[in-house]
């Protein structure tokens, strides 16, 4: 540690029911990168009668280098939990104090370190065309209809050994450029990404029109990581042989912060590019060999309706499906429940309790909504706009940023439940107002009354939401089977009571009991959700004409103007002292006010 500027600081510490990290930063920090794209693309559009004609193509390259050891950090990071000073009991009972416990006596359940960081490099070519028509059938039936291609051929690295893809059937690391082992790593390219696109409106009468479409979307890879195993970037990792052990080193002693951290093993790389005996404390990538980019077919219907004086209502079913959404799939995790470390199948071949991550694991989602808007364009002074969409999301992995990991290795259909962004209700209200004085107004049309009230204008805009799922989690303990999350066992109804701070809760806890067999408990995940959320901003605004190319504009907003508290999610974890109460608010939302004068010429 501390060898140089990309390793310096705190080891992090990592303690369940304190903040992650208790001590330290994110293993993400700190990180260096450099970023190109060269994009040259030429569309064209021809009108040929009724028909709209529209075809093109673009090339983009795409330069990307990254050094980052993001797995545990440079300075390494040190994981406490309550198994190390819990009782190897069917009944035990523990909580956050056993895992402050671990940390006093220094009993890690696992640490690992990312050492060697060199720079994760990304070139790519990628390759679009499409070509689309336009068709006005007759005067009220118009057809869209095209496809698009789109081609990703394999990244290559900058330099040769770049890349590293481990094998999990012998232990071995085939590095890019060496050998036989091509830049590519020789995996399968896929030509046939044609996305079909079609669409329809039908004008049924003078204040009626039907939609409907449908469409097929890729998209390229899309993680920071890819095959940077060891020469690129190297880690080790020490973990405990069962839950209520600690991490032990390669050479049998306790993994504790008096030992601190190995020199990683330095594997030499053979002329023909393929490491045998890779080391075995060691977290490995492998990019999926099976690998299919992933897409979305999205569809809708749409009724649109005219009510006459200015207001108008859409009515839509909404869906989409996703197919080979990318995922972390860790193929050693325990596949046997209560058997620690001897369930992990890599310990038994290679003697390796570490990570081996299928990087891009094809998973599966949906989205279904019914979606409804009321629009009145700005007439007689108002303009109004509601929305409700009634919705639901399923899947297995949900993350905005990166690839996310699999939770149940025992059984991994679990995983499929609703997403963590899946709010079941959603509602959205926006008004402008001008207010009904001065000048050709029905009110106050001159005089002192006009000059003080005429032109002014109110906006509001309301969003109230039902709560985000809640993934209830328990003490993995007798469940005993590396890199699965346990569940708690749910013994009668949800019940929200609805209590806010700390020492409340805001649900009925006593639903929920720690298992104490080695199973899953029978929660689901996401199963129940947390506070909903309501938000309103609204601003006042004039505009005051100086002469005609000038005008001064004065405006006041109020951003949360309520100072309506946002509250997040109870605390999730059986083991935590905070279970069940919500002790936060879910970001900054405090109101704020602003006021301001423009000036437009």
């Amino acid at each position: 540690m501390n060898v140089s500027a990309f390793t310096s600081g705190l080891s992090s510490i990592n303690i369940p029911g304190y903040s992650s990290p208790l001590v330290g930063y994110s293993a993400s920090i700190p990180w260096d990168r450099g970023e190109s794209n060269i994009d040259a693309a030429n569309n064209w559009t021809d009108i040929l009668g009724n028909h709209s004609l529209k075809f093109g193509f673009e090339l983009r390259r795409v330069r990307d280098d990254l050094t980052q050891g993001q797995t545990f950090s440079p300075r390494g990071i040190f994981n406490y939990a309550e198994g190390q000073t819990g009782l190897n009991a069917s009944d035990q009972k523990t909580s956050f104090g056993n895992d402050f416990a671990s940390f006093l006596l220094d009993l890690p359940n696992s640490v690992g370190r990312d050492v060697n960081v060199g720079s994760g490099s990304w070139r790519q070519t990628l390759y679009f065309a499409y070509a689309q028509d336009t068709w006005q059938a007759t005067h009220k039936l118009t057809l869209t209809y095209g496809v698009r291609w789109e081609f990703y051929p394999r990244a290559n690295p900058d330099r040769k050994g770049g890349f590293s893809q481990y094998n999990p059937g012998d232990n071995t690391l085939h590095v890019s450029g060496y050998g036989s082992v091509p830049d590519d790593l020789g995996l399968p390219v896929r030509w046939a990404n044609f996305e079909p696109r079609v669409g329809a409106a039908y004008r049924a009468t003078a204040r009626t029109v039907v939609r409907a479409g449908f469409g097929i979307s890729h998209t390229p890879f899309q993680d920071n990581n890819y095959a940077y195993n060891y020469p690129v970037r190297q880690n080790v990792s020490f973990n405990s042989n069962s839950s209520y052990a600690p991490a032990v080193r390669t050479d049998g002693s306790v993994a504790t912060l008096e030992n601190g951290f190995p020199a990683a093993p330095v594997p030499v790389i053979p002329a023909n590019g393929i490491i045998t005996n890779a080391p075995t404390a060691s977290s490995w990538t492998v990019v999926n060999p099976n690998y299919k980019d992933p897409y979305v077919m999205s569809y809708n219907v749409a009724l649109q309706q005219d009510f006459g004086r200015g207001w108008v209502a859409d009515f839509a079913y909404v869906g989409n499906q996703g197919r080979h959404v990318p995922a972390y799939y860790n193929i050693n995790a325990g596949t046997v429940a209560g058997a620690g470390s001897s369930g992990q199948p890599e310990n038994a071949t290679f003697g390796r309790t570490a990570r081996t991550d299928i990087m891009a694991w094809g998973t599966n989602s949906n989205y279904n909504g019914l979606q409804v808007k009321l629009l009145h364009r700005f007439q007689n002074g108002l303009s109004w706009t509601s929305g409700l969409a009634w919705q639901k999301s399923m899947g297995f992995i949900s993350s905005t940023t990166g690839l996310a990991r699999f939770n149940f290795y025992l059984d991994p259909r679990r995983d499929y439940a609703p997403l963590n962004w899946d709010r079941r209700v959603t509602y959205s209200q926006s008004i402008i107002y001008e207010l009904p004085f001065g000048r050709n107004k029905p009110m106050l049309q001159q005089g002192i009354g006009s000059a003080l009230l005429g032109g002014w204008q109110v906006s509001t805009v309301m969003s109230a939401d039902t709560g985000m799922p809640l993934f209830l989690t328990a003490s993995a303990n007798s469940l005993n089977a590396p890199d699965n999350t346990q569940v708690p066992d749910q013994v009668k109804h949800f019940h929200k009571l609805g209590s806010i701070g700390a020492g409340k809760s805001w649900f009925d806890t006593t639903a929920f009991v720690q298992p104490t067999a080695a199973a899953y408990g029978n929660t689901p995940k996401n199963g129940f959700t947390g506070p909903g959320m309501v938000t309103l901003d609204g601003s006042l605004f004039r505009t005051f004409p100086i002469r005609e190319s000038l005008a001064v504009q004065l405006r006041a907003d109020g951003f949360n103007a309520m100072n309506h508290p946002t509250f997040a999610n109870p605390g999730v974890s059986l083991t935590s002292s905070n279970f069940g109460q919500v002790t936060g608010t879910a970001g900054s939302n405090a109101r704020v006010l602003q006021f301001a004068a423009t000036m437009s010429f």
